[in-house]
């Protein structure tokens, strides 16, 4: 008689469930909400049981990521950046306070001292960004002095054995 709906989960289930969620991390939480009524009921019996269980994060948590750079960068025109040069953004947290809503909303109505701290942090996470792209550039730029230089010995091998 007490058949289990297969579309929901019962009041126990949802109890457990939320017990489980604040044991997870916000990428996990997020993996947890998408399951189904199945999966959820599967991790809840392991969980009742002490039986130890994983939520994997997926990795589109990293490409939501971003896009949100992107969308960053974007506001900025800068669209031509690369993969590493994005790798270094994600990594630095540049532009999580600029384009926060909360952030810019919690520091008008709070302490000063908080906005330019905030903005402070910002400066220091894009001037870190700057200087590893800026090494990355020199890089560059050293590898193809050392190309050229190649070529003019190979072009000067070539003309002393025309003459």
């Amino acid at each position: 008689m007490n058949q289990v709906p297969n579309d929901k989960l019962t009041v126990k289930e949802s109890w457990t469930a939320g017990k489980i969620r604040g044991k997870l991390n916000k990428g996990q939480k997020q993996v947890f909400d998408r399951m189904s009524i199945s999966e959820k009921r599967d991790i809840i019996e392991k969980f009742n049981n002490n039986i130890p269980f994983e939520v994997e994060e997926i990795e589109r948590n990293q490409e939501t990521k971003y896009k949100i750079i992107e969308k960053t960068l974007n506001k900025r025109e800068l669209n031509t950046m690369s993969e590493s040069g994005k790798d270094m953004l994600l990594k630095n947290k540049v532009g999580q306070f600029i384009d926060s809503f909360s952030t810019r909303f919690s520091s008008s109505f709070s302490n000063p001292n908080n906005a330019g701290q905030m903005f402070t942090y910002e400066m220091i996470n894009q001037n870190f960004v700057l200087i590893e792209m800026l090494d990355e550039h020199l890089k560059n730029e050293n590898k193809i002095i050392e190309q050229n230089n190649e070529i003019i010995n190979l072009l000067k091998q070539i003309a002393n054995k025309g003459v």
